[in-house]
């Protein structure tokens, strides 16, 4: 590894960390350099080198043994094996447990590896984690990271251990993503309106979910392109803490406006209920009053309320995630068609 750099943006502290990590990768009984020898190191100073240890000594990953020095713990006495396989969700995902699409990801990943010898491990990362991640040779998935588990995942690859990512792009040496075309996705969806002669449609969106937004909204706009008569509209983009609120509030303002929409894209599948619901407040039906098309096949209901859909191939993106476990080291992007599910929500009208 590379010694710190005085100039970098990166604090001196968190790339004395990264040296430590990288040093005691892989060794049960590794021997920390005391605060005084990081400071003659690194020539830095005293409150510098504790603030590197601190982290450690917080997380408890280090001991102290007077005469001999500080060592890392050794928790596990027998090491995983390669075969073990771990599925990292973000620890700010609270609901997966009940969640359809973490449902259909796990059913293609029990699928593929019912005839193999891998085991499977599930659990919520954290900053601590990361570093408990980098003493094994587990093979690595994460599911959907944002942006503080991307960081940690270029870091880990960094220091040498690989991930795959399901429906993340992460263009980083050693990561290996598989995602849907989110892009393709809102193109197939907004061109599908287009066909149909709609010029106004109102784009749904979420900035909680900031990388897969992008990608969508950039297939929106892509779609109403190639219509000269298009009658491009503000995006109604949500973020923050009570999403669905302000959906309903938001919507309830641009649809009772003088031009509402005829139509409206739900760039996130989590927003059909309020939508609806809203719809309905509002006497408005799908398709006669207003059309409705939405990312994400949301598990009966969008079935139940005959909502088209662009559907992910959620299975097929964990199947290839696993097909991939003994392909690691080497930067590659694998993209999923998704497909368009066509029911009852979107009517044709006059041009």
């Amino acid at each position: 590894m590379k010694q710190i750099q005085k100039n970098s943006i990166k604090p001196l502290y968190l790339q004395i960390r990264e040296y430590l990590l990288h040093k005691s990768k892989g060794k049960s009984h590794y021997r920390f350099p005391s605060e005084r020898e990081l400071c003659k190191l690194f020539a830095v100073s005293r409150p510098t080198a504790r603030k590197a240890l601190d982290f450690f000594i917080k997380n408890n990953l280090i001991a102290r043994h007077p005469g001999k020095g500080t060592f890392l713990i050794n928790r596990n006495t027998k090491r995983l094996s390669q075969q073990t396989i771990k599925i990292l969700i973000r620890n700010s995902w609270k609901t997966w447990r009940s969640d359809s699409y973490f449902g259909r990801i796990m059913n293609g990943i029990m699928s593929s590896i019912s005839t193999s010898n891998f085991k499977l491990q599930i659990e919520n990362y954290s900053d601590r984690k990361k570093y408990e991640l980098s003493a094994n040779d587990e093979l690595l998935i994460w599911l959907s990271p944002e942006n503080s588990e991307i960081s940690a995942i270029k870091e880990l690859a960094m220091n040498g251990l690989p991930s795959i990512v399901i429906n993340r792009i992460i263009d980083y040496p050693g990561v290996v993503s598989i995602c849907t075309d989110h892009e393709l996705g809102a193109n197939i969806a907004v061109s599908h309106l287009i066909e149909r002669g709609h010029k106004s449609i109102l784009y749904v969106g979420s900035n909680n979910e900031q990388i897969i937004n992008e990608y969508r909204y950039d297939g929106y706009i892509e779609a109403c392109k190639r219509s000269a008569s298009f009658n491009f509209r503000e995006p109604l983009m949500l973020s923050g803490e009570d999403l669905n609120d302000k959906l309903k509030k938001n919507l309830k303002n641009i649809l009772e406006a003088e031009d509402p929409p005829s139509a409206i894209f739900l760039a996130n599948g989590n927003f059909q209920e309020t939508t609806l619901n809203t719809l309905e407040e509002l006497n408005l039906k799908t398709p006669e009053d207003i059309s409705l098309i939405s990312f994400d096949n949301v598990h009966l209901y969008s079935q139940t309320k005959n909502i088209s859909v662009i559907d992910q191939e959620v299975e097929l993106l964990a199947e290839k995630a696993i097909e991939n476990c003994k392909k690691l080291g080497t930067q590659k992007k694998i993209l999923i068609a998704p497909k368009l599910i066509e029911r009852g929500s979107v009517k044709s009208i006059q041009t």
